[in-house]
């Protein structure tokens, strides 16, 4: 049986959560379309160095079918732009060959800095000439004059 699609909650600042996501992508390879809400735990902000090698889990990560030839669309809710979610985002950016759409809605209560870092995701090199990222709900930056 192949799994196309995958709706789940996960919190994308858990590493535990983050693993679990790494099997999804390398057991269910014709993955097309992910939708995740992401459902913040409070208490995985201050672990982020938790483990050891955390801070290059996705960059070491063998490069599953899911990501060279099926997965189409990704959609994050409840984005806040924390480093674990922003490595992962990357990932997906970096490796989907032919991802042709990235939607992520940001959470309401996105730090600024969190915003910065998603901006920053619009700067990232794609594996997928075609693909579009689209930030929803960003927070108004406000210009003093």
């Amino acid at each position: 049986m192949e799994v196309h699609v995958l709706c789940t909650t996960l919190d994308l600042n858990s590493m535990s959560d983050n693993i679990v996501l790494n099997f999804v992508f390398r057991v269910w390879r014709h993955l097309q379309n992910i939708d995740i809400t992401n459902e913040v735990d409070t208490s995985t902000l201050d672990s982020e160095s938790a483990l050891p090698l955390e801070h290059s889990y996705w960059e070491k990560k063998e490069i599953s079918d899911c990501f060279t030839h099926h997965l189409r669309f990704v959609t994050i809710r409840r984005f806040t732009g924390h480093v674990r979610e922003i490595r992962l985002i990357n990932h997906v950016i970096k490796n989907a060959a032919v991802l042709k759409k990235l939607v992520i809605h940001c959470s309401n209560s996105i730090s600024t800095q969190g915003a910065a870092a998603t901006m920053g995701l619009l700067l990232v090199p794609r594996a997928s000439i075609d693909v579009s990222i689209v930030l929803m709900n960003m927070p108004l930056r406000r210009s003093c004059y």
